[in-house]
């Protein structure tokens, strides 16, 4: 709970009371990820044109590019906005993949990775680290992408009864690109969980050093 109540600070205050004010910028940016992850599954459901999927699709994917490019540009990088980057890419993943297994069970071992990286990047923030997207990460979204872009434009055209295109194409297609996310995803729970190791051995390292100077003060005192 006290994870929660202070991850949410942060990210209070990334979206509203940044120090930075620029950084609002690429933050909402990233923060766009998440509202799509939600919104995507929502409109496909109540029969967006493929036109309108492609649209929204494509910003959120285009989104994970250019928000930290922009920060770059701004000199507007923080902890918060590298946090929240992170945190919007696993809800945006999590909430599309889940909402495209019913009808491509392919997604399943996405879905687990996905909240494999999730659960190491809470550990992270647990022992006092900051989970930051890497480059494998950002290389991973883009077939990610591709992969519920043609799942969900898939699901929309049998919802329209589009008939040009034969949806089963798409969603083989879509198959095609979750497979190949796989490899990616896996090298990237390797490389959180690297960092994970990285932060826990310097939190025990911090701990240990407060305990020492508190033995060695308690130790002056005694003496005098």
């Amino acid at each position: 709970m006290k994870l929660i109540k202070e991850t949410s600070k942060k990210i209070t205050k990334a979206l509203f009371f940044p120090e930075n004010k620029k950084s609002l910028i690429p933050n909402w940016l990233s923060f766009s990820r998440l509202i799509g992850g939600i919104t995507i599954p929502i409109i496909i459901n109540k029969g967006a044109s493929i036109k309108t999927i492609v649209k929204v699709t494509s910003f959120v994917a285009l989104s994970d590019f250019f928000d930290g490019k922009i920060a770059r540009a701004l000199n507007a990088e923080s902890e918060d906005g590298a946090l929240l980057d992170v945190i919007s890419d696993k809800f945006f993943s999590i909430f599309l993949i889940s909402g495209i297994i019913p009808n491509n069970k392919i997604f399943i071992t996405n879905g687990i990775l996905e909240i494999t990286i999730a659960g190491i990047n809470a550990n992270t923030l647990k022992n006092g680290g900051t989970p930051k997207s890497n480059l494998m990460g950002k290389i991973k979204i883009w077939p990610l992408s591709i992969a519920l872009a043609m799942g969900y434009i898939s699901m929309s055209l049998k919802n329209n009864n589009f008939t040009n295109i034969n949806p089963e194409t798409l969603m083989n297609i879509a198959s095609v690109f979750s497979l190949a996310t796989i490899p990616l995803e896996i090298k990237n729970v390797k490389d959180y969980y690297n960092n994970l190791k990285l932060t826990k051995a310097n939190h025990k390292a911090l701990i240990y050093e407060k305990e020492t100077k508190k033995e060695n003060k308690k130790a002056k005192t005694v003496t005098k």
